[in-house]
């Protein structure tokens, strides 16, 4: 293929600029394919994936478990019976298939526990404690490192 390119440029008599622009595109289109995703990026794509199926709808009611690059072969089990039972909010799409040799941002969130009242709000002893996220115990997901986008998640809901 690339021959073939040459030859067209060199019978054709293209501009050596012109030449030059191409060779930049092509080699600029090739980096930017191989740029990976950052952990905060991860996290941010994490969070608005789960933000419609939250309750309380609010980042600082979820803490991180677990966030790194894995190999698809090392978690495509954990998603292969994905759940989402009683989880509030829509269903979200399927997922798509989990390439073994792929790298992959693993991301678990866990909602935080229980918290009490502020103290200087005035409640008494019989009070339940606030529960930032009722429903949802776990959300994971799995995010390609290189496009950003979302191949797999599974919700871990309460079941009543």
């Amino acid at each position: 293929m690339l021959w073939q390119f040459m030859n067209i440029l060199l019978f054709r008599k293209i501009s050596p600029k012109i030449v030059f622009l191409l060779l930049l595109v092509a080699f600029t289109s090739c980096v930017e394919q191989s740029q990976k995703i950052g952990y905060q990026q991860a996290l941010d794509t994490a969070w608005n994936a789960l933000l419609i199926n939250t309750s309380s709808q609010a980042r600082e009611n979820w803490e991180i478990a677990d966030a790194r690059v894995v190999q698809g072969r090392d978690v495509v089990g954990e998603f292969a019976n994905a759940r989402f039972g009683n989880c509030p909010g829509p269903r979200p799409p399927e997922n798509l298939a989990i390439k073994h040799t792929d790298e992959y941002w693993y991301i678990k969130g866990i909602p935080t526990p229980a918290t009490p009242f502020p103290m200087d709000s005035p409640t008494s002893e019989t009070s339940p404690p606030s529960i930032p996220e009722p429903l949802l115990r776990e959300a994971i997901f799995l995010i390609d490192i290189y496009s950003g986008n979302i191949v797999a998640r599974s919700y871990s809901c309460v079941e009543y």
